[in-house]
């Protein structure tokens, strides 16, 4: 038993080192192309994603249908990317979800709603969800004009809410008004629904806030600008003769403490940041000459990416620029002392004016930095058509990526497809990123129900999953060619046979069955998770095939 152990741990290892470039697994979530992911967030050895779809969607035996024009999907997958639960809610009109949280024990998102095109303005929402998907609270802002809103933040004991408006919103408690531009707005409620504080800025041209970050003691805001000035409570006017980006320092009353400005001759546009004890990550996009820091950078191509880190004073730490021929971020998370950001690219990536990979067509990428702002590592996620790198999330050994994939069935005459004429393909797929050896998953915790199974090894060579009086029996493990498995207390409907990169490669399909075999003689050796279906939940187990 003992060397059958280590040569699990042994194949485990090698498996984990050589993942490091490649996908532990990945898989479709949808090929419908009306769905758009827009958020991600770890949840357990599994993740929750939130976006919209329209008309409807299906996934496993659950199928959603709008009732306006946008609606928004929540789900949840497990640890090989399958997807568990999902659930769906809107309106009459359009529903925009900004991102979504997993707080102690306590899933929130939030978003607007839209009225119709008739009456303008909407609803600022912001719900509270179980892990059973049952609504717990619910925050309801009603607004007038329009408002984008960006992000959602959460400490121990507040709600963070961040956008800009155009118009108004008024509430018991308070009243926000932006009718002559379109300004940042950030709102600060209680976890359980109290107004406590708000920001709005100040100035000329349009201030669009992009993301908020933030912990118990303070909050950054990043914003793009126009042309024009930005006014804050307690620092000098910031003017702009070109487009810009702010990032902003407040304390916990949302008093500014100090700002850092960048401005280009030429587009640009705010991404994301992400708050560490030791300072922020942030991300822009630009194209034209870009002044930050008394530093000069220019674009190398159509579109060049900003990324920098700044200590918790304000000061530069180190900054860096990804270009090349086309290259545009999208996310950011902070991971341990790294920084991972996902985008997308065509023709050459650079660094630095280092090239370090190409493409012929548009290619989502992950990359690395450390904390002086070296590169790491870089993955270029492998697909024949146009992909995209949307939301990307860290939960302590690997990072979880959700990617689209255009291909265009046919083109007209002009060389423009339609919109009829475009699949897309919607797509987690899990790296591990970390030289630690992932454990196992032993146990499905990110299951709706409150059970969790635990694998345990016996002496006679019978690994067992029990709950309680249920239990399912899996042998020998590891195997040259039979597993046997058996029910206590339960019956079986399905066994499914994945591979260590998630691709289901065999289904046995049962009525109600105690007992039942898999062939494994005919896989090659590595390593297998078997995923039970069955009366009392879904459980997955890894078999090891010699």
């Amino acid at each position: 038993m003992k060397k059958q152990l280590l040569t699990y741990i042994t194949i485990l290892i090698t498996l984990s080192a050589s993942a490091q470039y490649e996908a532990q697994w990945t898989n479709t979530i949808t090929d419908n192309g009306r769905v758009n992911i827009t958020s991600i967030s770890a949840l357990g050895k599994g993740s929750l994603i939130c976006g919209t779809f329209q008309d409807s969607i299906i996934i496993n035996d659950t199928r959603l249908i709008s009732e306006g024009e946008k609606d928004i999907f929540l789900m949840q997958t497990d640890s090989i990317g399958q997807i568990q639960n999902m659930i769906g809610f809107g309106g009459k009109c359009n529903d925009i979800p900004t991102n979504i949280i997993n707080h102690n024990d306590t899933i929130i998102i939030g978003g607007v709603s839209l009225y119709h095109e008739s009456e303008e303005g909407g609803e600022i929402f912001v719900r509270y969800y179980d892990y059973s998907y049952d609504l717990k609270q619910e925050l309801l802002l009603p607004f007038a004009g329009e408002v984008r809103l960006e992000m959602l933040q959460v400490t121990d004991s507040t709600i963070i809410i961040g956008g800009s408006l155009k118009g108004s919103i008024i509430a018991e408690d308070f009243e926000i008004n932006s009718e002559s531009g379109e300004h940042s707005f950030i709102l600060v409620f209680s976890d359980k629904g109290k107004y406590l504080t708000s920001w709005q800025s100040g100035g000329t041209g349009r201030h669009r806030l992009r993301s908020i970050s933030a912990n118990n003691d303070r909050c950054v805001a990043l914003l793009s600008v126009s042309a024009g000035s930005f006014i804050s409570d307690t620092l000098p006017e910031t003017s702009f003769d070109n487009n810009g980006i702010l990032m902003l320092s407040m304390d916990n009353n949302l008093n500014t403490l100090w700002l850092v400005s960048a401005e280009c001759a030429g587009f640009s546009e705010a991404v994301d940041m992400a708050t560490t004890d030791n300072g922020t990550l942030l991300g822009f996009n630009f194209n034209g000459s870009l002044t930050v820091n008394d530093s000069t950078f220019v674009s190398s191509g159509t579109l060049s990416s900003y990324i920098a880190k700044y200590d918790n004073d304000g000061k530069i730490c180190w900054q860096t620029t990804v270009g090349g021929s086309y290259c545009r971020l999208s996310d950011i998370v902070a991971a341990d002392s790294l920084a991972i950001f996902t985008g997308y690219y065509r023709g050459m990536m650079e660094i630095n004016n280092d090239t370090i990979s190409q493409a012929s067509v548009r290619k989502a990428f992950l990359i690395s930095l450390d904390n002086k702002g070296d590169l790491v590592w870089n993955i270029d996620i492998e697909s024949d058509n146009n992909s995209f790198g949307n939301s990307v999330t860290y939960d302590g050994k690997g990072v979880t990526l959700c990617t689209s994939i255009l291909q265009n069935k046919s083109r007209s005459n002009n060389g423009i497809a339609k919109a009829t004429d475009i699949s897309k393909r919607n797509t987690v797929s899990r790296f591990i990123v970390t030289d630690e050896l992932e454990e196992p998953d032993t146990d499905e915790s990110n299951n709706r129900n409150d059970t969790k199974p635990e694998n345990g090894i016996n002496d006679d060579n019978n690994d067992l999953l029990a709950i309680d009086s249920f239990s399912i029996g899996v042998f020998p493990n590891p195997t040259n060619n039979i597993v046997n498995w058996s029910v206590s207390n339960g019956t079986m409907t399905t066994v499914e046979v994945y591979d260590i990169r998630g691709s289901r490669i065999k289904t046995h399909k049962y009525e109600q069955q105690a007992s039942g075999q898999i062939d494994f003689s005919k896989f090659s050796t590595g390593v297998y998770v078997l995923r039970f279906l069955s009366d009392k939940g879904i459980y997955n187990y890894e078999i090891v095939k010699n």
